[in-house]
Order: structure tokens, then C-alpha cells, then sequence
């Protein structure tokens, strides 16, 4: 096995895709205020590193929370979003120790607080789900629909790689095209179970199959499934049309009409 790089490395690489607001630090977080948290790191060790840049989220979300109160929208989902953008640095590369588990779970918090105020809004959906005995027993998802005036209207249902997360997931480009956008995680990712043995239900297609009552409705909605993996969603349903989009998809994918 190879040596662990250099936290010296680390360090460099991190600072550079800082100051170009790339994965894992979201356009508004303060790449000085990176270079500084990152300066006084001697490791990636967990908890030090989740204690760091949670320090970075908390007056934000102290600031947050004064203007929810004040009933002052923008600068709460402002302020929010921020907050979440921290917390994510928090948990990065991966939710693999305790207390990175912990910071996902903040940042699923801060998330969804912003997204309390987008428009259109951000429903949480639990979808009943029946797969293997310690799947449980929902399947969560992130739900936006677009304002229109009447339904039925096509539902892309999304999910990244495992280093990534329904949370990531941009569904704007999918709205302004008319679609609804539902993002759900892969296997082993976020709120999605991981199977030791064996073959996990999103695998065999159930897992999938549990999105349509809750997102698509009638039988005549259409949807398109948004990842590597879709060849690999099986479902008989033929309300459900997968299809394999990579990188930024959404002008494509709107333009693609559903079979």
C-alpha cells in the first residue's frame, strides 16, 4: 500500500481548488478563511478536521438563525447556504469515521433550512420501499416540481457516484425545462443503505420502483433516471425510462424527448 500523501500536499491541493470555488468548497466560501483553518491543520485526522471547519460554519449559522427569527428570508437562506457550504468541507472527502458522519448529518441540516426557501420548494419525500430485511423501510428523496399550471409533467430522478450525495444534485436546469427534479442516493451513499453481501434492491431496480407512486402519479408520467448506473435500474415499470447522463446534463436531457 502506498504512503499517505503529505499533508504539506494536501494542504496545496486544497488551497488551490478553494480559490477556484471547485469540489468540495461551493461558490461564497472564503478561500482565505480556507487557507487559514487549512494553515493551522497538521493532518486529515477526523475530528480535528470536522472540528475546524465546523468552526467556519457556526456564525453562520448563529446568523441564520437571527434572521429566521426576524422573518428576514434572504439573508436566512443566504446565511444557511453557507453554513451548509462548511459543513460539506466538514464531512469531505467522505462520511468514513464518526464524526465525518456527524458533519453530513449537519450538513443535511443546513441544507435543508436553505432550501426552505427556494422556489419552487424543496419537498422531503419518504417513499414506502420494501426491499431487503436491514434496507428499512423508506426511500428518502429531495423533490422540486415546476410551477406549472397543470400536471402531468416528466420527473428526472437523479442520483451521483458514491462520492456524492442527493444534496448535490442541480435540479434548476431540470425546472426551468419544465421537469420535476427527484434526487435520491446510490447505494452505500447518504440515506441510502449499504449491503455487505450481495447485491443491494437499487441494484435489482426496487429500490427505484419505489420512487413513482410518490413522484411520478399517474400512469401516463414518464421518468428519466440520471447516472452511470441506470442501465443497471431493471424495473419492469415502463413508467420509468433510464438513461445514462454524465457530467452536466440538463440542457441535453431536456431536449431528449422520453421513449
Amino acid at each position: 500500500m502506498a504512503d499517505p500523501r503529505p499533508f504539506a500536499d494536501v494542504r496545496e491541493i486544497l488551497l488551490e481548488r478553494a480559490n477556484h470555488h471547485r469540489n468540495p468548497f461551493l461558490p461564497g466560501v472564503d478561500p482565505g478563511a480556507i487557507a487559514s483553518t487549512l494553515e493551522r491543520l497538521e493532518s486529515v485526522e477526523p475530528q480535528a478536521w470536522v472540528t475546524a471547519f465546523a468552526a467556519l460554519a457556526a456564525p453562520h449559522q448563529a446568523t441564520a438563525a437571527a434572521a429566521e427569527r426576524a422573518a428576514d428570508a434572504a439573508t436566512a437562506a443566504r446565511e444557511y447556504q453557507l453554513a451548509y457550504a462548511y459543513w460539506r468541507v466538514a464531512r469531505y472527502p467522505a462520511p468514513n469515521s464518526h464524526p465525518k458522519r456527524e458533519a453530513y448529518r449537519a450538513s443535511q441540516q443546513m441544507y435543508l433550512k436553505a432550501a426552505h426557501w427556494l422556489d419552487p420548494p424543496l419537498e422531503r419525500v419518504l417513499m414506502p420501499f420494501s426491499g431487503k430485511a436491514d434496507e428499512g423501510l423508506f426511500a428518502i428523496g429531495d423533490l422540486r416540481k415546476p410551477q406549472l399550471e397543470s400536471e402531468p409533467y416528466p420527473v428526472v430522478v437523479q442520483w451521483g457516484g458514491i462520492d456524492s450525495f442527493k444534496e448535490e444534485r442541480r435540479s434548476d436546469p431540470y425546472l426551468v425545462a419544465g421537469l420535476a427534479s427527484l434526487a435520491v442516493d446510490m447505494p452505500g451513499v447518504g440515506d441510502a443503505p449499504l449491503l455487505l453481501h450481495g447485491r443491494t434492491s437499487m441494484q435489482t431496480g426496487s429500490r427505484c420502483t419505489a420512487t413513482v407512486p410518490v413522484a411520478i402519479g399517474p400512469p401516463n408520467w414518464h421518468t428519466r433516471t440520471r447516472s452511470g448506473f441506470a442501465p443497471r435500474s431493471t424495473t419492469p415499470d415502463r413508467r420509468i425510462t433510464p438513461s445514462r447522463r454524465t457530467g452536466s446534463p440538463g440542457r441535453k436531457l431536456a431536449s431528449t424527448p422520453s421513449s
